[in-house]
């Protein structure tokens, strides 16, 4: 394998297994693909949201017969499919509904051991690179080796995304915190997961859905669109490093409890902002644990050794705003203006404050502290 980070971050989280007909569709590009045992049920959701009615149970879907038992429940260590949507821009900070269903695809991976109680589970959310391989060879097995069974979804291929490194808005952060919130939804219909106790863990961009999925509000109208109970949410969060740049008015986060872990010398999504949100939200009085590793650079927890530059790494470190129903305020400036048509005012003003040329690099000292503080932190929050 090539030492190039190009090269390696190319390993998809399910690199080792035969590649499915959906995913030989995936690679040809096929945006969307839905099974004919979905079909029925995607139109049957998309046409409740439209007219106003509350939105239909989701349904335990298995992605093909030697994924699922005769129960149609997903069985340990395969592919299956669950049920998510298109969202539109801010469909998890207004009440704006779901523009499209889709269907989304994950690894289910349960703890070897004897069949006992419920298990607890962690949540696996990737970052601009999609799903990368290093994070099922080590947290997936040491999770599992915990007594932690592990989802890892994918967020891109569905929807013919290979990477949104250098166009975040290719995929909006509402869609895949929409994407995670169904795939806890899938999860606490499994017999063999326990539904109070699953937490997520992302890293990069998967750090901010994980933040963004601790928000009171984000759940509140996931809620809302799936119909779900008051109960309905992660049992805890851990973001590696997340951007911190867009916040809420109000802080207002679930009652459990949140590690995020991030660099110092972190240039893609900064440590500065981060810093000042944590202490705001301890302020608040939520249980949130920052960690930051001195000498350590975006994706420092990657394996073996490097330091490279991506001249296209697209960075929003120097953005900083409040998002609003109808706007946003820039926290520089203190100006507040309105979404504007089809979003223009925001990617005018993302536009001007977005940073181009990032640079990532491992750090062993902080991966190997890092990797043993998350996986503490689950144990101790799912316990």
């Amino acid at each position: 394998m090539s030492n190039s980070l190009q090269d390696r971050l190319k390993q998809s989280a399910f690199a080792d297994e035969k590649p499915t007909r959906k995913a030989r569709q995936y690679k040809k590009k096929v945006h969307v693909h839905y099974t004919p045992r979905n079909v029925a049920w995607s139109a049957m959701r998309l046409i409740a949201v439209l007219l106003g009615i509350a939105a239909l149970p989701g349904p335990c879907i298995a992605c093909s017969a030697d994924a699922a038992g005769d129960t149609g429940v997903a069985q340990p260590g395969t592919r299956v499919e669950f049920a998510s949507a298109k969202t539109a821009f801010r469909s998890l900070t207004t009440r704006m509904a779901p523009v499209e269903p889709i269907t989304l695809e994950g690894r289910l991976r349960l703890p070897d051991g004897p069949t006992g109680e419920p298990l607890p589970a962690m949540l696996l959310v990737h970052g601009s690179r999609g799903p990368q391989w290093h994070h099922k060879a080590r947290y997936e097995q040491r999770f599992n080796d915990a007594g932690i069974a592990t989802f890892t979804i994918d967020s891109f291929a569905p929807r013919g995304i290979d990477s949104t490194a250098g166009r975040q808005h290719r995929l909006s952060l509402f869609n895949q915190t929409f994407d995670a919130l169904s795939a806890l939804q899938w999860l606490r219909n499994q017999p063999r997961i326990d539904a109070q106790r699953i937490g997520i863990i992302g890293w990069s961009r998967g750090g901010t859905v994980a933040i963004d999925a601790w928000r009171q509000r984000s759940v509140a109208e996931y809620r809302r669109h799936a119909g779900v109970g008051d109960d309905f949410g992660f049992a805890a969060h851990i973001a590696f490093y997340p951007s911190c740049s867009g916040r809420e008015a109000r802080i207002e986060m679930s009652g459990v409890p949140m590690l995020m872990l991030i660099g110092k010398e972190d240039d893609w999504t900064g440590v500065r902002a981060c810093r000042e949100w944590a202490n705001a939200v301890r302020a608040a009085g939520h249980a949130l644990e920052a960690v930051i590793y001195d000498d350590a650079a975006h994706a420092f927890d990657y394996p073996g050794s490097f330091h490279e530059s991506l001249p296209h790494g697209e960075s929003l470190r120097e953005c900083a705003w409040i998002r609003r129903p109808d706007g946003f305020v820039d926290l520089e400036t203190g100006r507040y203006q309105r979404w504007g048509t089809g979003y223009r005012n925001w990617y005018e003003w993302r536009a001007r404050c977005a940073k181009t040329g990032v640079t990532v690099a491992s750090n062993a000292t902080a991966r190997h502290k890092a990797f043993d503080q998350a996986v503490a932190f689950a144990v101790k929050a799912l316990r």
